[in-house]
């Protein structure tokens, strides 16, 4: 009988792991969801943004009139990580920001990762997101509930505030 690997069950571990390593045109190795959503995405984990996209009217019922007029004003000083309700990010007070793990350092919100340099053990400033940002949330005690939809998150804003959103493209 052989003894139960204890990492699968540990939410720790399992918010640690952020995706393989691979190695870019230039010989640099990066960790693939940090350098996909920081370097080409543009997703502003700790920089300003302010989004400011003027009225545009939508048809949702596609009967090719406006139904509504939308607009968005919203200031994120510090990035989504210093914006964690607006985004709608889930805590994780038992992995605490700044925590080093196996594979990535914790931001103090579940399924965001900075990553990890494995030679000095110190973050890069490039991030990414893992499965538990979507697929996991925080239940009314604050407990980490990995695989319960975080219905809380505010994807449209993480999109928004990228640098791949041109706000004159909205739908």
């Amino acid at each position: 009988m052989r003894a139960a690997d204890t990492r699968a069950d540990d939410p720790k571990w399992a918010n640690d792991f952020l995706g393989p390593t691979i190695a870019l045109p230039d010989g640099r190795e990066v960790n693939a969801a940090a350098h996909y959503w920081t370097d080409i995405v543009g997703v502003p984990f700790k920089r300003d943004v302010e989004l400011d996209i003027p009225a545009i009217a939508l048809d949702l019922n596609m009967d090719r009139r406006a139904d509504v007029n939308f607009v968005c004003q919203r200031s994120f000083p510090g990035g989504i990580l210093a914006n964690p309700k607006l985004i709608g990010l889930a805590p994780t007070p038992d992995d605490p920001a700044g925590t080093v793990g196996q594979y990535s350092i914790s931001t103090g919100f579940l399924g965001v990762r900075e990553e990890i340099d494995l030679k000095t053990r110190r973050g890069t400033g490039r991030f990414g997101f893992n499965c538990w940002l979507c697929h996991g949330t925080a239940d009314a005690a604050g407990n980490i509930v990995l695989g319960r939809p975080n219905t809380n998150i505010y994807l449209g804003s993480i999109m928004a505030t990228s640098d791949v959103l041109d706000p004159q493209h909205v739908i």
